[in-house]
C-alpha cells in the first residue's frame, strides 16, 4: 500500500506538470491504474499476488519521478539595499517540456506580499522574484518550494538580509528622535526650575511687586 501510495502522489503529480493528455503521463497514469487493480486479490480474495501490483507501482514511481527529477530549484541568500525587496529564483526544467508549476513562499518573520505563484516554466531556466519586507528586522528566512499539483518537487530555504548602511539609518533616526524628546524634557524642567521666568527684567519687575520688596521701601520712606 505504501509503494502504491507514493506511486499514485508522484504520477498526479507529474500529470498535473504536464497534463493528463501527455504520453509519459499517460503511461504513467496506466501503469498506476493497474497497481490499483482489485484483480492482485485473487480469487480467493488472499491478495496472494500482490506483488504483481507492487511491481506496477514501483513502475508508474520511477517513470514519474525519472522525470520530476529533473526539475531543479535555485535560490541564494540575498541581501536587500533597503527594508524591502524582491528575491529571485531560478527554476531549471530539465525535462524538455513544458511544466505548469506552483512557487510556494511562507515566512514566520518576513512580510509576503503573494504566497503563492502560478509558473509555466519552459524548458530551460526560468525566473521569478518574490517580494518580501524585513520590516525592521536585521534579517530573516524564508522557505521556498516548488510543486508539481500536490507534490513538493523542490524545496529551499532563502537567507533575507537588510544593509548594514540602511540599520544604521533606522538606528540614527531613533537616536535623533530620543535625543530631540530629551532636550524638550530637560527645557520644560529648566523653565519649572526658574519659577516659569525666562526675560531677567520680567524678574525684577515682578520682584519689586513681592510683600518683601513693599517692606524694604516702606522702611527707606520712614527714615
Amino acid at each position: 500500500r505504501e509503494e502504491t501510495a507514493a506511486a499514485r502522489r508522484s504520477t498526479l503529480g507529474l500529470a498535473a506538470a504536464v497534463g493528463p493528455a501527455d504520453a509519459d503521463a499517460d503511461a504513467t497514469l496506466r501503469k498506476l491504474m493497474l497497481a490499483e487493480s482489485s484483480r492482485w486479490a485473487g480469487a480467493d480474495g488472499e491478495w496472494g499476488i500482490a506483488d504483481r501490483g507492487r511491481a506496477f507501482a514501483a513502475s508508474a514511481q520511477r517513470s514519474a519521478q525519472g522525470l520530476l527529477s529533473k526539475v531543479a530549484l535555485n535560490t541564494q541568500d540575498i541581501t536587500l539595499s533597503g527594508n524591502s525587496g524582491t528575491v529571485p529564483v531560478v527554476v531549471a526544467n530539465g525535462t524538455g517540456k513544458p511544466l505548469a508549476l506552483k512557487l510556494v513562499a511562507t515566512s514566520d518573520s518576513l512580510a509576503l506580499e503573494q504566497r503563492e505563484t502560478m509558473l509555466a516554466a519552459k524548458a530551460g531556466e526560468n525566473y521569478a522574484t518574490i517580494p518580501v519586507d524585513l520590516r525592521g528586522a536585521i534579517s530573516a528566512e524564508m522557505t521556498v518550494a516548488l510543486l508539481a499539483g500536490d507534490l513538493v518537487v523542490a524545496q529551499d530555504r532563502v537567507t533575507v538580509r537588510a544593509t548594514l548602511l540602511d540599520r544604521l539609518v533606522i538606528i540614527a533616526a531613533v537616536v535623533l528622535v530620543l535625543l530631540g524628546l530629551l532636550v524638550v524634557v530637560y527645557r520644560k524642567r529648566a523653565s519649572t526650575a526658574d519659577g516659569g521666568v525666562s526675560d531677567p527684567d520680567d524678574a525684577g519687575r515682578i520682584g519689586a511687586g513681592t510683600p518683601t520688596a513693599r517692606g524694604r521701601r516702606r522702611t527707606a520712606r520712614g527714615g
